[in-house]
């Protein structure tokens, strides 16, 4: 799904591995072009080839993620299908290395909302890719979902973070075409700290302004009295705040895994994760 933070883990990949970092957000309508460079007129009337992001990390060296790969028109996936399996690249068009082989810091990360089979309910401006395409990620393709440790750092407010998360759980529950993401979490306690709403369900509803009202009550009905009532709360005192997280937050299972993997990750080389 989206708002997990796909983007932002590519990012911190490239910083881990001390490499350069390219991002390219793919339409429906991008050329092969915006990834293999162009031709371009110059003002004494000759030629020149314009190079792209792409073609730099693929010859220099970087990290470069192309953002929203299932929006991308299948047979622009289909010109670097080569580069992904064998790792070299035609440029039929550039006079001065038409084949490029990839240099041997070059990754290759894509990010997309569904997998690869065509739009969802909820992801309908994407695409169904080649299955050429897709088999090049065979064994590569991983899921990202919701880091509840992460969004507790985001979003501090527990109780905010608690009834967020719950009505996430009745969307799931539900199949409603709406989604609560890592990015609404920190964007929820960021309007809360305007000082705008009078409690965190009337935070809630503003999130809610396109839902259709069937939608709603859904969220009202199946979040738990006991959190829906303590965010009825223009505020909670601390015991009550602290019982709250504690019914409904990370358990101390959770707790211990999200300490154990972050401890691990510190302690890894570059080269383990290549």
């Amino acid at each position: 799904g989206s708002g997990t933070g796909k983007t932002t883990l590519a990012k911190q990949a490239s910083q881990v591995l001390g490499l350069p970092f390219y991002c390219q957000t793919v339409t429906a309508g991008m050329p092969e072009s915006a990834l293999l460079g162009r031709h371009k007129l110059t003002a004494d009337g000759g030629m020149e080839y314009i190079d792209t992001p792409f073609l730099k990390a693929v010859e220099e060296g970087g990290v470069f993620l192309l953002d929203e790969f299932d929006a991308i028109d299948e047979n622009c996936a289909l010109a670097i299908n080569n580069l992904l399996e064998f790792g070299y690249l035609n440029l039929p068009m550039r006079d001065e290395r038409p084949v490029v082989e990839a240099h041997k810091d070059f990754k290759f990360i894509a990010c997309a909302n569904t997998k690869l089979n065509g739009a969802s309910l909820i992801h309908n401006g994407r695409n169904q890719l080649d299955g050429a395409t897709i088999s090049r990620f065979d064994g590569g393709i991983f899921e990202i979902g919701y880091d509840l440790f992460l969004e507790k750092s985001l979003c501090p407010n527990g109780v905010i973070r608690t009834l967020f998360q719950q009505a996430r759980l009745v969307i799931e529950n539900n199949d409603i075409r709406k989604e609560i993401s890592t990015r609404t979490l920190k964007r929820a306690q960021m309007l809360w700290n305007t000082g705008m709403f009078k409690n965190p369900l009337d935070l809630l509803d503003h999130f809610m302004i396109n839902w259709s009202k069937h939608e709603r009550e859904l969220i009202k009905e199946e979040v738990p009295k006991e959190v829906m009532d303590a965010c009825a709360k223009a505020e909670l005192t601390e015991s009550e705040e602290q019982a709250l997280e504690d019914g409904y937050g990370l358990t101390d299972e959770g707790k211990n895994d999200v300490a154990k993997f972050l401890k691990d990750i510190q302690n890894v080389e570059a080269d383990e994760i290549e």
